[in-house]
C-alpha cells in the first residue's frame, strides 16, 4: 500500500505502507466489499455537470481524469520510500492499494480522506500496552479507515460513487476551474451583463456554477447554432416574451443589460439562460425548464 502526497509545485509523491498479513488481509476484505458493491450498480458516464442518481456508479477515463494519470504512474513503481521518512503526516490524502492477478492485470483502489492520521494530542491522549505497562502513543502510529474505497481503477477506467470525492482528490477542480472561466469569456464576449465580476467570480469558484458551465461548454462544443442563437437581442427578446422566466432586464439609453444577481435563490438564474434550459415541446405544446438536454439523432 502507498500514501499519495501532494507537493507544494501540484506534483505529488508516494511513500510506502508496509503491511503485516493480517492488516493486508483485511485490507484486501475491504477491497472486495467494495467490488462487489459496485458491481451491483448501473454505470453513468462522467460529466461536471451530471450528478449521480443512487444505485449507479460514475466512471471516467484514467487518461481524461486531471491528475489520476500522473499518481497511478507513481502508485505502479516500487521504488517508493517509506512513510516513515514523511515528517509531516498530516499532508496523507489519499491511499493506494495496488493488487496484480496472475495475468500481470492491476487494480488499484483509492481511499480519499481529510485525514487519515485522526488521534490527536490535542483531542485525546492515547495510551497503548506493552506488556503490562501502558505507554504514550503517538498520533502518527495510528491509522483510521472507513471500512471502503472510494475509487478503483481497473483497465484505465476510474469507478466512483461520491463524484465530488472523486473531483477533489484528483485535481479535477482546479481543472474545472480554468474551464469555467474560459467558457464563461467565450460566452459573455458580446453580451450586456450587470454584475459581470461577479458573475465570474461565482462561476470559477462555486462548484454548482462551474458544473454549469460545464453544460453550456458542451452545448457550444456539440452544437454551432447553439452560440450563434447566444446574441444580446434574442436573449432579451426571449426573456421578455416569457415572463416566468426570472431574469431582470435595465435598459440605459438604447442599451438593454441582463442582471446577474449574486444571491442564493437568483444567482443560477442567468445560467439557465445561457444553458438554454428553458425548452418548448412541440408535442403538447408546453414550456418546459430542463438542465437535461440530448440533441436527437437525425
Amino acid at each position: 500500500m502507498q500514501a499519495v502526497v501532494p507537493k507544494d509545485d501540484g506534483s505529488f509523491e508516494t511513500y510506502k505502507i508496509s503491511l503485516t498479513l493480517d492488516a493486508a488481509a483485511d485490507l484486501a476484505a475491504l477491497a472486495a466489499s467494495t467490488r462487489d458493491r459496485l458491481l451491483k450498480q448501473t454505470p453513468i458516464n462522467y460529466g461536471p455537470a451530471v450528478l449521480v442518481p443512487p444505485d449507479h456508479v460514475m466512471h471516467v477515463a484514467e487518461a481524461n481524469a486531471a491528475s489520476l494519470a500522473d499518481i497511478v504512474s507513481l502508485v505502479m513503481r516500487d521504488d517508493s520510500a517509506p512513510l516513515s521518512d514523511l515528517k509531516n503526516h498530516n499532508k496523507v490524502k489519499i491511499l493506494a492499494l495496488r493488487f496484480t492477478d496472475d495475468a500481470g492485470r492491476a487494480t488499484i483502489m483509492f481511499r480519499v480522506a481529510d485525514s487519515l492520521f485522526q488521534l490527536k494530542a490535542a483531542k485525546y491522549l492515547a495510551l497503548v500496552r506493552h506488556g503490562q505497562v501502558y505507554d504514550r502513543l503517538d498520533s502518527a502510529d495510528v491509522m483510521l479507515l472507513r471500512r471502503n474505497f472510494d475509487v478503483v481503477l481497473v483497465d484505465g477506467v476510474a469507478f466512483f460513487e461520491l463524484k465530488s470525492t472523486f473531483e477533489r482528490a484528483f485535481g479535477f477542480l482546479d481543472q474545472l476551474r480554468a474551464n469555467s472561466a474560459a467558457t464563461f469569456e467565450q460566452v459573455t464576449a458580446n453580451l450586456n451583463i450587470r454584475g459581470l465580476d461577479k458573475m465570474k467570480a461565482a462561476c470559477t469558484k462555486q462548484s454548482q456554477m462551474m458544473a454549469k458551465m460545464a453544460s453550456i461548454r458542451r452545448s457550444m462544443d456539440e452544437d454551432s447554432e447553439y452560440a450563434a442563437a447566444m446574441t444580446m437581442d434574442r436573449l432579451v427578446a426571449f426573456v421578455r416574451e416569457r415572463d416566468y422566466i426570472d431574469v431582470d432586464i435595465e435598459t440605459e439609453g438604447d442599451k438593454d443589460f441582463l442582471v446577474y444577481h449574486d444571491d442564493v435563490t437568483k444567482r443560477f438564474q442567468l445560467l439557465k439562460l445561457l444553458d438554454d434550459d428553458y425548452l418548448h415541446s412541440i408535442l403538447t405544446q408546453r414550456d418546459y425548464e430542463s438542465g437535461s438536454k440530448v440533441l436527437p439523432d437525425r
